[in-house]
């Protein structure tokens, strides 16, 4: 009897994985390769700012400094900013007191750049547009504002340089 009753409940749960998969499979992705660049209001120190593209490439990055791979990946691009003067970066982050807590000393390079902007954006606004709340996430845009790649996880600064150099010659690639 006790077998049976094992049996059943394995069965239920696998019955509702499938269905969990099949509702979650055709979700429409929030962000799609080759989408354009949403303009999407956050909080920077100075007050409010929109991520636009001025007809450079960009780079929006979301990470939380609790997160060891979000800190590595904020070190990768301040020790290699030389790389990317062409280049805005955009460091998003959730966390409402992060303007409060950090000095932004760790990462002077970053601090100091003008094509670099550090902003605070609710959770739910970055997930609804961006359709992640993975930290570290990357989205790579090109000079018209259009998608060409994403990351969610950390990666080193010889990948990203590539994605770059890909991104100017127009060969695209997504990466989950």
């Amino acid at each position: 009897m006790l077998k049976k009753v094992y049996s059943i409940c394995f069965l239920g749960v696998c019955l509702f994985l499938m269905l969990w998969l099949m509702i979650q499979s055709t979700k429409e992705e929030r962000l799609p390769v080759g989408s354009m660049l949403p303009e999407i209001e956050f909080m920077t120190i100075r007050g409010k700012a929109k991520l636009r593209s001025p007809q450079k490439q960009l780079i929006v990055v979301y990470f939380s400094t609790k997160c060891e791979h979000c800190r590595y990946q904020l070190e990768v691009f301040n020790s290699h900013m030389d790389n990317f003067r062409n280049t805005n970066l955009f460091f998003l982050t959730s966390e409402s007191d992060f303007f409060q807590v950090n000095s932004g000393l760790e990462w002077k390079n970053l601090v100091l750049s003008e094509s670099v902007a550090f902003g605070v954006i609710q959770k739910n606004t970055f997930s609804e547009v961006f359709g992640t709340t993975a930290t570290p996430s990357l989205f790579f845009f090109n000079e018209s504002g259009i998608l060409h790649e994403k990351i969610h996880g950390e990666v080193k600064a010889e990948k990203i340089i590539e994605i770059m150099q890909n991104l100017r010659s127009g060969r695209t690639q997504q990466r989950q």
